[in-house]
C-alpha cells in the first residue's frame, strides 16, 4: 500500500490526548501515529457510509408522492 504524507491543523490538547493513547496501546515505534490516523480515517468513513445509508434506506421505505392519479387503463392518459 502507498502511503502519502498529509499536513493537517488539530486542536492541540486533542492532539496531544490522540498522541499518548497511541503510543499507551501501540508503542512509541516508528509509524504508530500515521496506522492510528489511517484507522481512525476508515472507521470514520464507514459510520459515515454507514450514516447515508440509513438514510438513503429510510427514504427509500418511506417512498415518495408522485400526484396522485390513478388509472385503470393507458387510455385514460390520453385525450
Amino acid at each position: 500500500m502507498v502511503k502519502q504524507a498529509m499536513t493537517v491543523n488539530v486542536e492541540q490538547d486533542v492532539l496531544e490526548q490522540f498522541r499518548a493513547l497511541v503510543a499507551k496501546i501501540y508503542g512509541g515505534n516508528k509509524g504508530t501515529l500515521g496506522k492510528a490516523i489511517s484507522e481512525s480515517m476508515l472507521l470514520w468513513m464507514n459510520k459515515q457510509t454507514n450514516n447515508y445509508e440509513k438514510g438513503a434506506r429510510a427514504l427509500m421505505r418511506k417512498g415518495a408522492h408522485l400526484g396522485g392519479f390513478t388509472y385503470s387503463k393507458r387510455d385514460e392518459l390520453y385525450d
